[in-house]
Formats: C-alpha cells, structure tokens, sequence
C-alpha cells in the first residue's frame, strides 16, 4: 500500500516537473 502511494507521488511530481 505505501509503495504504490510512493510511487504515485513520484510519478504525480515528475508530472509536474515535465508540465512547467
């Protein structure tokens, strides 16, 4: 369970960073 929220906040935070 706490990997794949880990792993959702990374990919949310590169989403981010990719978008600006």
């Amino acid at each position: 369970m706490q990997s794949e929220f880990r792993c959702f906040l990374i990919l949310t935070v590169l989403w981010q960073t990719n978008s600006q």
